[in-house]
């Protein structure tokens, strides 16, 4: 770490959040002026999208892929086509839950849903009803 990086880093910590927020807006700045056209376009459009992460049993991602594959669609894509019906058919009354609800040992949650059997399904090829 230079001098330079040095005296950043404690007019950083020694600001008022107003003026950390407005030097932190420059930094940004400076950062997308070294960018070339090509570059801010993807950053603004990742910037924009929505993500999030779940815990998947392995077999269940590879069946996405392979089912995605088949279908010439992204994983994303086919993921977010089937969550869309799943949350869908679970509005409309089609998809209970209650069958695989268990007690769940936490504070958090009353219930977990039990992924032996559904990941077994999925193992061999076929998601019991």
């Amino acid at each position: 770490m230079g001098k330079g990086e040095r005296k950043q880093d404690v007019l950083k910590q020694a600001r008022d959040p107003v003026v950390q927020a407005e030097i932190a807006r420059q930094e940004r700045a400076d950062k997308q002026r070294q960018m070339t056209r090509a570059q801010r376009r993807k950053a603004k459009a990742d910037a924009e999208r929505t993500k999030a992460t779940f815990d998947l049993p392995a077999e269940l991602i590879t069946a996405l892929s392979e089912t995605a594959e088949a279908e010439s669609v992204s994983t994303s894509n086919l993921v977010a086509e089937l969550l869309i019906r799943a949350v869908n058919d679970y509005r409309k009354g089609r998809l209970v839950l209650d069958n695989d609800k268990q007690s769940a040992r936490s504070l958090k949650w009353d219930w977990k849903i039990e992924l032996s059997e559904l990941d077994a399904g999925v193992k061999a090829g076929v998601v019991p009803a």
